[in-house]
């Protein structure tokens, strides 16, 4: 949206900032890398919410399993698609920024990774 109409993307790292990031564990700190967007050309600090998938606990195990497998083995695909999924590191997504309960499908995943006990 910023390409279209010359916006502009603010560093977003003080006090008030980290404070916030801080107490609200959905909340991370990305850099957004220079020329991800055109009027971006230095590394920009901000911060929003952890790339999430939501489903509903009615999903079948097995579907939100094979889900979950299916994006943590073509990771390197995912992170592709956007800029802003080139930081994720699958042994992290299970403990940055949880906004939301753990499907026990996804959960049975990490534990066979390793990645959760």
């Amino acid at each position: 949206m910023t390409d279209g109409c010359d916006g502009r993307i603010l560093n977003l790292n003080g006090k008030f900032e980290r404070g916030l990031v801080k107490s609200n564990p959905c909340y991370a700190f990305a850099e957004i890398p220079r020329q991800t967007y055109r009027t971006v050309d230095q590394p920009i600090t901000a911060f929003g919410v952890v790339a999430t998938l939501v489903t509903s606990a009615d999903v079948d195990e097995k579907d939100v399993y094979e889900l979950t497998r299916a994006i943590m083995e073509n990771i390197d695909d995912v992170c592709e698609l956007h800029p802003a999924f080139a930081t994720l590191v699958p042994e992290r997504i299970f403990v940055d920024g949880l906004s939301a309960p753990v499907h026990s499908g996804a959960l049975k995943y990490y534990r066979e990774k390793g990645w959760v006990r």
